[in-house]
């Protein structure tokens, strides 16, 4: 994974200028946090006190898996000369994968009348944790889905072991994190530090409506999607 800064030539002339934090303009960075594509093993199953923490009480079900990826450190942003104020970048799931509860089964047909139509995702909970084994920053963030996010099974996609899930309508399962003051500091000194292995790790809680056909469903998969990174300075 690679974390990469474009610092534009009004930037550079600010800082080679010396001009006060708050005249340098908000840097837009692709894959802010270089959690784009990360794909989540998720494992299902009824909601209990375990998933109390999802804001949603009423999911039904509830999705649990985690990654962690060693960050590539090969661009490094060196030592900054400047604080951020805050970082922010939202997620999204870009697709969802569910896999037949019982597979290996034998035809697309067959997996298709035991996978539902379409899934309804009420809530989510991520968790990130950024190390380089000697700084850390850990965060939640939370989300509730109103109207509930909803995603259509592509039928072209199955095969006799699941079915991918596309998001449709304008409800969006997206989760804005945003990392202010001296917590934003340290992930950019975290992600520019010379020291490795240096890791990026999400936890993941998925909440989805009631659904006869879901609640058979053990095994899943999420891949994530990155947009809008900001590093603000003022």
């Amino acid at each position: 994974m690679k974390f990469r800064v474009v610092l534009g030539g009004v930037l550079l002339s600010v800082l080679l200028g010396g001009c006060i934090k708050s005249l340098i303009p908000d840097q837009n960075v692709k894959d802010l946090y270089g959690f784009n594509n990360f794909k989540v093993d998720l494992t299902l199953s009824p909601s209990s006190s375990a998933s109390a923490r999802l804001v949603d009480q009423a999911s039904a079900i509830v999705a649990a898996g985690s990654v962690s990826r060693q960050v590539d450190s090969s661009e490094s942003l060196g030592k900054l000369p400047f604080n951020p104020t805050t970082l922010s970048e939202s997620v999204k799931a870009k697709t969802i994968r569910l896999f037949a509860p019982q597979a290996p089964l034998l035809t697309t047909q067959a997996i298709t009348d035991d996978l539902p139509l379409a899934i309804n995702l009420t809530s989510a909970s991520f968790d990130i944790n950024f190390t380089d084994g000697t700084s850390t920053v850990n965060k939640t963030f939370d989300a509730t889905f109103s109207p509930n996010a909803i995603f259509q099974r592509d039928d072209a996609s199955c095969s006799a072991t699941f079915c991918d899930y596309l998001p449709v309508g304008s409800a969006v399962a997206s989760l804005a994190i945003t990392i202010a003051a001296q917590e934003a500091k340290t992930t950019l000194e975290i992600l520019a530090s010379n020291q490795n292995p240096k890791t990026a790790r999400g936890d993941s809680l998925i909440g989805f409506a009631a659904d006869p056909k879901l609640a058979n469903v053990q095994q899943a998969q999420m891949t994530i999607e990155t947009f809008g990174g900001v590093i603000s300075f003022k």
